[in-house]
């Protein structure tokens, strides 16, 4: 027996299902992105490791979410807002974070407000799991809306699709996730669809600038991809007057933005010498005198080379600002970080490395993600040579910088892969096939199995060599349970594997001398040297910096701190040779980590 349906029958459904996908695509009911959102987010948790209401076994994704943390922790302790300093971390006063008080205000609250239900521990537990997914659903509440002003509830359905396939949804956005990344990338994409939209107006080009600049005051990492938009505004304000207007709103809004990050984060007394790698006046002052210019080119609209001269005057009067204020910075964000930095540790992080080099290890992965930003790459350089309007152009042109610096860097891929995806969904449905064949939602359903990594990696699985996978602070490094013997020790002071830092930071009241933090770039040249030398020689060293415990989680590398065979660091990595001036500390069943108290006579 056999399940069918008469031809009527088909017919019937073939109806209702045009009937709601027409009146899907023509709704513009402010609820449905909201649910849209709302649903994706649920969705989403699929991909979420499994996570529990007890404290003890939450993992961090990343070291950085244990800082974040602990920088909040400062603040509800009563910490300075404007001295964001995490003592438990380096040596002397401790570790001045760089990271802005604006996203701490906001975990912070979700504490607090957690506290009215929850004791200590389970109210961190509840922000630590709700803050990611309230950054994904504002986000993405607000990437479907523009989907669908601009295309169709279709599309956004599409993106959809796209985002949840993505590694975007997977890593970025994850419970615990807290750092900045995120908000970085979400205001990164939402100011560059809202500012380049082909329906863009002087309001929303505003929100454009505020969002901008927002991101930019939490996190450097857009500020390649946001000069260039700015660029471009500015651009297309000598061809089309209503553009100037949205270049015009959008200077005013990423300086309105900055400014009150400034002065909202950082005290007068800090505003120089500018710390570069924060936000700080150099920038303030490039985005101020920005927005004068173009109002001021806006004058001479209609003198096309006046105007010209006048945008050309206003980026060397942005640039000469931007020196005058501290030329060290110059050099860019790392320009007052000790230069061996780079080979000593910089270098060997994974998320700043090429995605070529990811390709050793991972090729499945490589290969999709590679294969996923060029894709989105196509379809949009397809839309620009089709549609020819400024608005395709520039993104086109922002996306090829992204993808640029994706390859060269892999955490630049999620801003790759978040303007990326929406312009994919984009043309799937208003790009003209050369086959009537092709439908819009064919080509949609095409391009998501296609474009997205999860399907490219499964696909690429079958055809390259077995992953390699490299050694990460996984298990048994990460948790809290894993670190309780050391908590439970006298206050004392801590060496770890730099990877540690972060954790241990939050998770014991030691003294915690190192971790992947550039602005613990002394603690970082002391301990390379200590782990670089033999056995013998790495007493002293220890010594003289009054180390007491050594820590490190079984598995990982040192970087290039240890290079030498009989270094120190690789005694401990192999276990082999440990020095008699080391005693085990017993760390417990099941936790990674290893440590050893020194001893002395």
């Amino acid at each position: 027996m056999s399940l069918s349906f008469p031809s009527a029958g088909r017919r019937s459904i073939s109806s209702i299902a045009s009937v709601a996908f027409l009146w899907l695509r023509r709704a513009s009911l402010p609820w449905i992105p909201l649910a849209l959102a709302a649903v994706f987010v649920a969705a989403s948790l699929l991909f979420d490791r499994p996570q529990s209401w007890a404290p003890s076994i939450v993992r961090f994704l990343d070291t950085d979410d244990a800082l974040r943390l602990a920088q909040v922790r400062t603040l509800l302790a009563g910490g300075g807002w404007f001295e964001p300093i995490i003592a438990s971390m380096g040596d002397g006063e401790g570790l001045h974070s760089h990271w802005s008080r604006l996203l701490d205000l906001p975990i912070a609250g979700l504490i607090l407000a957690a506290r009215v239900f929850f004791d200590g521990p389970a109210a961190e537990q509840f922000a630590l799991l709700v803050w990611p997914k309230l950054v994904l659903f504002v986000f993405t509440a607000a990437f479907f809306r523009q989907m669908i002003r601009e295309t169709s509830v279709e599309a956004a359905l599409a993106l959809a699709a796209m985002l949840w396939l993505s590694l975007v949804s997977l890593v970025q956005f994850q419970l615990t996730r807290i750092d900045h990344h995120n908000v970085q990338n979400a205001c990164a994409a939402l100011a560059i669809v809202l500012a380049t939209s082909p329906l863009a107006s002087a309001r929303s080009a505003f929100a454009a600038g505020l969002i901008a600049g927002l991101g930019l005051a939490i996190g450097y990492e857009a500020l390649p991809a946001m000069g260039l938009l700015a660029a471009l505004l500015a651009i297309c304000s000598l061809i089309d007057p209503r553009r100037r207007q949205v270049a015009q709103a959008f200077a005013v809004g990423l300086a309105l933005a900055l400014a009150a990050a400034l002065i909202l984060t950082v005290p007068p007394s800090k505003w120089r010498p500018v710390a570069c790698d924060a936000l700080g006046l150099n920038v303030v002052m490039v985005a101020v005198i920005g927005a004068a210019g173009l109002f001021a080119a806006g004058l001479c609209a209609g003198r096309r080379r006046w105007h010209i001269a006048a945008l050309l005057a206003t980026g060397g009067a942005a640039a000469a600002g931007f020196a005058a204020v501290d030329p060290v910075c110059l050099a860019g964000p790392f320009a007052r970080i000790d230069p061996a930095m780079g080979p000593l540790w910089l270098n060997h992080v994974r998320e700043a490395r090429p995605l070529l080099e990811l390709a050793d290890t991972q090729p499945a992965m490589a290969f999709a993600l590679a294969a996923s930003m060029l894709a989105c790459l196509a379809a949009q350089a397809a839309m620009a040579a089709q549609k020819r309007t400024a608005s395709d152009i520039m993104r086109l042109t922002l996306l090829i910088l992204l993808t640029i610096i994706g390859f060269r860097y892999i955490k630049f891929i999620s801003y790759a892969q978040l303007l990326g995806f929406f312009c994919l969904a984009r043309a799937a449905f208003e790009l003209r096939w050369p086959y009537p064949q092709i439908t819009p939602r064919a080509a949609a359903m095409l391009a998501t199995l296609l474009a997205t990594p999860i399907p490219l990696m499964l696909a690429a699985s079958n055809v390259t060599r077995a992953e390699t996978k490299e050694a990460d602070a996984g298990p048994g490094c990460s948790a809290e349970k894993d670190f309780a013997a050391l908590a439970a020790l006298p206050s004392a002071r801590i060496l770890p594997q730099p990877n540690l830092g972060g954790v241990l930071s939050l998770l014991t009241h030691h003294q915690v001398m190192i971790g992947n933090y550039h602005r613990l770039d002394r603690e970082i040249a002391k301990a390379a040297a200590i782990f670089a030398s033999p056995v013998q020689d790495a007493r002293t060293l220890l010594d003289d910096w009054k180390i007491d415990i050594v820590a490190y989680c079984a598995g990982q590398r040192f970087y290039a701190l240890g290079a030498d065979n009989n270094s120190f660091a690789r005694a401990i990595e192999s276990g082999e040779g440990i020095p008699a001036y080391l005693q085990p500390i017993d760390m417990g069943a099941g936790s990674g980590v290893k440590a050893w108290r020194v001893v002395r006579p």
